[in-house]
C-alpha cells in the first residue's frame, strides 16, 4: 500500500514548527535578544526574602561595599555596606535579628541577580532552513497497536524520488509518498518470486520481519503513526492516521493530515554526586544534587550524572521501536583559555553519548586530576550516534550524514560560537521567585524540593 497525496492539495506536507520556518540558502537559529544582542545582564533587586524562615520578610536594601573609615589598626582593609549608588549588592537584615539599617550593618550581603535570570523564553530556535538540510529528514511508520516499526525512510534522497516521489518548496515544507507493499496488492505479487517480493520490501525500507508474503503486514483499519525527524536540526513531528481499504477503482493510496514539526520534547539535566567524609553527617552513600542552568559542580564531586528524557510533544513515550533513530549528545570540556581541555585518556576533551527515546542515564566520572576551573557544555546533533539506519543492512536505506559539531560562525550574534547545526533542548532553570513563594506556603527542605521549583526551557 502507499501513502500519497497531490502537491496541489497540500496534503502530506511537513512544516517545521508551529511558526513557519522559511527555506533559505543557509540554515540558521536565533535568540529572542536580536542578532547582535545578548541577554539583559542589568542588575536587579529582589524582595521577599525570608532567610531566617520566621515567616516575616527580611529587610533588603541595595548598595555597595566601601572602605570602613573607622577600621581598627588590626583590620585596616575592613569594608562596610553603604546603601545607594553604585547598586552592586543587596544588604539583608534578618527579621529575627532585631537590627535595622539605621542601627547596624546587614546580617549578610547578597550579589544582585541579572534581569536575565528571570527570562523564561525559549532561546536558540530555528529561524530558517536550507533545502539541503530540509531534505535530510527521515520518516518512520509505526503501528500504534503494538509499537512495531513498519517502515523507515532515510532522507529525501534523489534515489527515492523515482519510486516514491518527494519534494520541497520554498516555505520550508516537503511532501512525500511512502510505498508499503503488503502480502498481496494490486500488482499481484503472487506472479513473482519470493526473492522479488523480498527485494521490493527491502528497497521500500520495510521492516525485515515483513520481507516475506506470510507475515504480520498492515491491514485496513490499522492505526499507524508517522514520525518525521529532521536530522539537521532534530525537529520532529508526527501524525496519526488509519490504513484505508482499496477504493472502487483499485487505488490503494490515500492522503493524511500535515505533520507539524517543532523542537523535540527533549529535557537534559545534570546532577553532581559527592560524599560527606567527615563530621556528624559523614556517610559512605553518594549524595546527589541537581545542577541548574549555568550551575556549578565542585572538584571534590565524584560524578556528574547526565539524564536525558525524550518524549513526544504531548508528553507521551516514544515507541521503543525507534531505538537507534535518536540523537547524539556531546559533552565538551573547556578550560579557562576557552580551548578544549585534554583529560587523561581523552585527546579531544569531548565525550559523545546516544540519546534514545525515554529516560536514559549517562554518568561522567570526574578524574582526580581536575583541579582548575573548567566549563562543561552539552550539545546535541540530530544524527544518530550509530550512523546507521535501524534496519541497517536489511534495506536500501543509507544514512546521509554523521553527527557534526563543527562551528564556522554561520549563526548570528551569541550563537556564532555554537555548532552550525544543533538540536534545541530544555534544561532546568531555577525560579527563585517561585521558590520563595512555595517555601512560604509549605514546610519543605529547599534543597530537596529544588526540582519542583525549576522550570524547563
Amino acid at each position: 500500500m502507499q501513502l500519497t497525496a497531490e502537491v496541489a492539495t497540500q496534503n502530506n506536507r511537513v512544516l517545521l514548527s508551529g511558526t513557519p520556518v522559511l527555506q533559505a540558502d543557509l540554515t540558521q537559529y536565533k535568540t529572542q535578544y536580536g542578532n547582535d544582542a545578548g541577554p539583559d545582564n542589568t542588575l536587579t533587586a529582589t524582595q521577599g526574602y525570608d532567610f531566617d524562615r520566621d515567616g516575616t520578610p527580611d529587610q533588603v536594601l541595595t548598595g555597595h561595599l566601601q572602605a570602613d573609615p573607622d577600621a581598627p589598626a588590626q583590620d585596616p582593609d575592613r569594608k562596610i555596606f553603604v546603601a545607594g549608588e553604585p547598586e552592586e549588592l543587596q544588604g539583608v537584615w534578618l527579621s529575627s535579628g532585631g537590627k535595622t539599617p539605621d542601627t547596624a550593618q546587614p546580617d549578610l550581603t547578597r550579589v544582585m541577580d541579572s534581569s536575565s535570570f528571570a527570562d523564561t523564553q525559549h532561546q536558540g530556535l530555528l529561524s530558517q532552513i536550507s533545502a539541503e538540510d530540509l531534505s535530510n529528514t527521515d520518516l518512520y511508520i509505526v503501528r500504534v497497536s503494538d509499537g512495531k516499526l513498519i517502515s523507515e525512510r532515510i532522507g529525501l534522497n534523489e534515489l527515492g524520488k523515482e519510486s516514491a516521489p518527494v519534494g520541497t518548496d520554498n516555505l520550508g515544507r516537503f511532501f512525500y509518498n511512502i510505498p508499503m507493499p503488503g502480502g498481496l496488492n494490486v500488482l499481484d505479487y503472487s506472479r513473482y518470486s519470493e526473492s522479488f517480493f523480498s527485494d521490493w520490501q527491502a528497497s521500500s525500507g520495510i521492516n525485515p520481519e515483513l520481507h516475506q508474503r506470510e507475515a504480520d503486514h498492515l491491514q485496513p483499519g490499522d492505526a499507524i503513526r508517522i514520525y518525521a525527524i529532521n536530522r539537521a536540526t532534530g525537529y520532529i513531528g508526527h501524525v496519526d492516521t488509519t490504513m484505508q481499504a482499496t477504493l472502487a477503482n483499485g487505488d490503494l493510496s490515500f492522503p493524511i493530515d500535515p505533520i507539524i514539526m517543532g523542537p523535540p520534547n527533549l529535557k537534559i539535566r545534570a546532577e553532581r554526586g559527592y560524599k560527606i567524609e567527615q563530621g556528624a553527617t559523614a556517610t559512605n552513600d553518594t549524595i546527589t544534587r541537581l545542577i541548574g542552568f549555568e550551575g556549578a559542580s565542585l572538584t571534590s564531586d565524584t560524578t556528574v550524572t547526565i539524564t536525558t528524557e525524550w518524549l513526544d510533544h504531548q508528553g507521551r513515550p516514544l515507541p521503543e521501536s525507534l531505538e537507534g533513530a535518536g540523537y547524539t549528545g556531546r559533552i565538551a570540556i573547556i578550560s579557562d583559555n576557552k580551548t578544549l581541555k585534554t583529560l587523561p585518556g581523552d585527546s579531544q576533551g569531548v565525550y559523545q553519548f546516544p540519546i534514545e527515546p525515554g529516560r536514559r542515564l549517562q554518568v561522567l566520572q570526574l578524574p582526580s586530576e581536575i583541579t582548575d576551573s573548567q566549563h562543561f557544555y552539552i550539545h546535541v546533533s540530530g544524527e544518530p550516534q550509530s550512523g546507521n539506519p535501524i534496519f541497517a543492512g536489511s534495506t536500501s536505506n543509507q544514512r546521509l550524514r554523521e553527527a557534526d559539531f563543527s562551528t564556522s560562525g554561520q549563526n548570528p550574534g551569541i550563537l556564532a560560537r555554537r555548532p552550525d547545526h544543533y538540536v534545541p533542548f530544555q534544561v532546568p532553570v531555577y525560579d527563585e521567585a517561585a521558590s520563595e513563594l512555595q517555601t512560604e506556603s509549605i514546610e519543605s527542605d529547599p534543597i530537596e524540593k529544588v526540582d519542583e521549583r525549576c522550570i524547563n526551557r
